[in-house]
């Protein structure tokens, strides 16, 4: 079974989507690429020059690619009809690991993914991801993520449908989110990334939740390995949360992120930095 112009089921939009087209697609193997010259223009349309490609996005790539996967089994096993509008957000990221730090603006990437579990009562999907250059075929990530399917956009509407329309201008932020003291982030909704992730209901992505754990600490580049992190309730802008280190053993860091006025936490984890 082929779905033709699957990449038009992801509701991302540039600069922030990760998947141009998808090369391989069966319920055991999927394979997308991403040409990442892009994101390299649009950074440089603003001034950000940055010399290799942000790693914190591999995470994200992964995602994307998990979402179109499971809605192409969704739709082969009849889970849902053509009038589904799907919604699917990251819920968890296992085992992961970079084995490759500098990755070429000038390289394109290949992320593949395998089905783990699927549960069609909960449309709970876990997946393998591993992420090869396409020039040199090495692997340059790997993890395993899990991600859950909405049944309906309402649900995630109504948690964030007054924060539409406050952030259709961009603004020169590229990948910094700590202010005050580094501990407390309120993710500004004219971040350059807001209006392509979920445009109709706009949320922080679980990579740059991550991306802003390690600036809280003050430290430069970005996560090694990653333990276990779950997503537990969506980030959206203009409020502000927590960045809160629990434990440190050795390189392992425990953290936390939680909203500041419900303190409900949003993110737990254990990573190596």
């Amino acid at each position: 079974m082929i779905i033709h112009n699957l990449v038009d089921v992801l509701p991302h939009k540039s600069p922030f989507k990760f998947v141009d087209k998808i090369s391989h697609q069966d319920t055991t193997l999927f394979i997308a690429n991403k040409k990442t010259s892009e994101l390299n223009d649009f950074f440089n349309s603003l001034n950000f020059k940055s010399q290799y490609y942000p790693l914190s996005l591999l995470i994200e790539h992964a995602a994307q690619t998990m979402f179109l996967h499971g809605y192409y089994i969704g739709k082969k096993e009849n889970f849902w009809d053509d009038s589904y509008s799907p919604v699917g957000l990251l819920t968890g990221i296992e085992h992961a690991k970079y084995y490759d730090t500098k990755i070429s603006y000038h390289d394109n990437l290949i992320t593949e993914t395998s089905p783990i579990k699927f549960n069609k009562k909960y449309l709970y999907i876990k997946v393998k991801v591993v992420i090869k250059s396409e020039r040199t075929n090495k692997i340059i990530f790997t993890a395993n993520i899990n991600g859950m399917f909405l049944q309906h956009e309402k649900r995630v509407q109504e948690e964030s449908n007054q924060l539409i329309g406050t952030y259709s201008k961009l603004q020169h932020e590229h990948l910094n989110f700590i202010d005050n003291n580094n501990k407390i982030s309120t993710f500004n909704s004219t971040y350059w990334f807001i209006d392509g992730h979920f445009p109709q209901f706009p949320c922080i992505p679980g990579c740059f939740l991550l991306q802003g754990y390690v600036q809280s600490l003050g430290k430069k580049g970005f996560i090694k390995k990653i333990i276990s992190v779950k997503f537990k309730n969506m980030v959206t802008p203009n409020n502000n949360y927590i960045f809160n280190t629990l434990e440190i053993k050795g390189d392992i860091y425990v953290f936390e992120i939680y909203d500041s006025n419900t303190m409900k936490i949003c993110v737990s984890g254990s990573v190596i930095i």
